[in-house]
């Protein structure tokens, strides 16, 4: 029959529930009015449900086969209700995207649907989840996730289509009805964005830029504000039909600058939302396109090729005499390949390619350019490219994966002056196998990891940076088999998981 554990395993639901609500109401996250409706008229009935299955225990025990049916019920259900709990609590984080809170709904409402009767299948009627973000004080807009979604300050924009037409820009304060298209500028079935393609936009100073295409300009910058009349071709760069090549877009003291390739040359741009304040500032390569623009003090570090120079590290201000080399790591014409640039604290670190010393761990700051340590002694590579090679920011420093002759494929710590080797995992020269970028997170000064070892033993770890290590389980304990997609949040990892 229905017992008080049951009842009491229905209210842990309910208070799991809560905790990824209470994320919903700390500012991070807005929902619309018809989403706060569902969600509160659903933890109403979730409520009465508990205190009537408290009631029905009672009479449970005069029709005992009911009441075994009603056990397999309800256990089922409470087993899916922490799941759509937990799906909508990993997605309720810094840094998500609107697509990947609108595929959570989906999914729970999925589950919630599932368990219809017991609790209802209309969790969410909203069809937007709002992202606001942490202003800390300042109304900085924020690049989301994959860059599919952009919040500026209190607005949200995103690729859409009503149906009717194709894939438009559209805003949303995330209130009922706010939902606007902004940017209908290519009526008709086609649209300015390519259906399952990520726009290239970044926010400035309270504008949203981004590349649009119109059968009468091509694709060029336009500008919004969340309004129609906001919203419009910023310049047409390269006049007519033709379409301009426009990448990098990146925010730098309150301006957008992105670059612009004619050919093999390419030139970096300004702008400040306006036709006369969109110029040309200068050639920064020949060659190869720029790429890996990163903020950091005032400047914008990037990759490019000059002539004299090759592929190198450079540095800019914004303006045409701000413009300069960072460090021609191998001297001349010959190439460094920076990869990985990574800020921390106030250094840029990377990896850099020389011909005596490999690929190895190099930070730049205030005081010059160096590389921080030769892990791999020698020509062969420490930091050598692979999918699962990740270099992330932790506390004014990195953790990464490198290689040694000694140990192998194992995790270290650098703060910009030695490397410390974190793990062992592997005994001897052989390589532990790591996660890669998305299996791996910083939480606050300690830092999670997956890998696994010689012998196939997969675990997710938590480790400080004096290389302190403890496996990561699950409540009661059990290993965990499979983990993915790590999330810090405060003071919390969010990832997916199964146990032993």
């Amino acid at each position: 029959m229905v017992s008080t554990q049951t009842v009491t395993a229905m209210q842990r639901a309910q208070q799991t529930l809560d905790r990824a609500f209470a994320r919903l109401g700390t500012g991070q996250i807005e929902t619309s009015s018809s989403v706060n409706r569902a969600i509160h008229q659903t933890k109403a009935d979730l409520t009465a449900e508990i205190a009537a299955q408290q009631s029905r225990i009672n009479a449970a025990t005069r029709d005992e086969s009911r009441s075994l049916t009603a056990v397999d019920a309800y256990s089922e259900a409470e087993i899916r209700y922490l799941q759509a709990a937990t799906i909508l609590k990993n997605s309720a984080r810094d840094g998500a995207t609107v697509y990947e809170r609108q595929s959570a709904v989906a999914e729970a409402e999925r589950i919630y649907a599932s368990i219809d009767p017991y609790y209802g299948n209309k969790l969410f009627e909203g069809e937007q989840v709002a992202f606001r973000g942490d202003t800390l004080g300042h109304l900085a807009p924020t690049g989301l996730g994959t860059g599919k979604d952009v919040a500026l300050v209190d607005r949200i924009f995103y690729a859409a289509s009503n149906g009717a037409d194709g894939f438009e820009l559209w805003s949303s304060t995330g209130a009922a009805g706010s939902e606007l298209a902004v940017g209908n500028i290519e009526p008709g079935p086609l649209g300015q964005f390519t259906a399952g393609t990520a726009p290239t936009w970044a926010a400035a100073n309270g504008l949203l830029y981004y590349t649009a295409s119109t059968a009468a300009n091509g694709t060029e910058l336009w500008r919004s504000d969340g309004t129609k009349a906001g919203t419009f071709l910023l310049s047409d760069l390269t006049p007519g039909a033709p379409s301009s090549t426009i990448s990098n877009m990146v925010e730098l003291k309150g301006s957008l600058y992105f670059t612009l390739s004619e050919g093999t040359d390419h030139y970096l741009y300004k702008s400040d939302g306006t036709a006369e304040t969109t110029k040309r500032i200068s050639k920064i390569s020949s060659g190869s396109a720029p790429k890996y623009f990163t903020s950091l003090d005032n400047n914008l570090y990037f990759v490019s090729q000059t002539p004299s120079n090759g592929i190198e590290l450079r540095r800019t201000d914004g303006t045409l005499s701000g413009t300069s080399l960072v460090a021609d790591i191998r001297p001349g014409a010959a190439s460094s390949f920076p990869e990985y640039l990574t800020p921390s604290g106030d250094k840029l670190f990377f990896t850099a390619l020389t011909s005596t010393g490999g690929r190895e761990l190099y930070v730049a700051d205030k005081t010059g350019t160096r590389r921080v340590a030769d892990i791999y002694p020698g020509s062969t590579d420490g930091l050598p490219i692979t999918p699962t090679m990740f270099i992330s920011a932790v506390k004014g420093g990195v953790v990464f994966t490198a290689q040694d002759p000694t140990a192998g494929m194992e995790l270290y710590y650098s703060d910009g002056n030695s490397v410390t080797r974190l793990t062992d995992l592997t005994p001897g020269p052989a390589d532990t196998s790591f996660g890669g970028p998305t299996r791996a997170a910083a939480i606050g000064d300690k830092f999670a990891f997956a890998a696994t070892t010689s012998d196939g033993f997969y675990a997710p770890y938590l480790t400080d940076l004096a290389g302190n290590r403890q496996l990561i389980t699950s409540d009661d304990g059990d290993a965990l088999t499979f983990s993915s997609h790590f999330v810090a949040a405060g003071n919390y990892l969010y990832m997916r998981a199964a146990e032993a």
